[in-house]
């Protein structure tokens, strides 16, 4: 008799982060559960999380795989990243008064208001 095997081989899936983004100085928004392609079989489920690189500033952190996770023995997983946009703070700075000046006086102090900045943040500069 002929004896034969049955090979069974991990799924490929590919797991696709959910680009998302904030404003510089808000609250940081949990990162969103990614996209599985094709769908997982059964009642079978991921575990772990996804993160982004660490940063505060504006600009593009990555957000990586982290411990997020399929049964190695039934998923290969393709993982493709996304990123986390953190965007520039909008500040809108109002001018105080109408200033007047007598010719030859010395140019009066302009004084302003603004948006909240975010924490220690300060304005520089003077209004010209």
């Amino acid at each position: 008799p002929v004896i034969r095997l049955l090979q069974i081989l991990p799924k490929p899936v590919t797991v696709t982060a959910a680009a998302q983004t904030k404003v510089f100085g808000d609250v940081e928004p949990a990162i969103a559960a990614p996209t599985i392609t094709p769908a997982l079989t059964g009642t079978d489920v991921s575990t772990g999380t996804l993160s982004r690189v660490s940063g505060e500033n504006a600009g593009n952190y990555e957000i990586q795989q982290n411990s997020f996770n399929l049964d190695q023995y039934k998923y290969a997983i393709t993982y493709v990243p996304a990123n986390f946009t953190v965007s520039k703070k909008p500040v809108t700075i109002t001018p105080k008064l109408a200033y007047s000046k007598t010719y030859g006086a010395t140019d009066p102090t302009f004084e302003y208001n603004f948006t909240p900045l975010v924490s220690t943040d300060v304005i520089t500069g003077a209004l010209a």
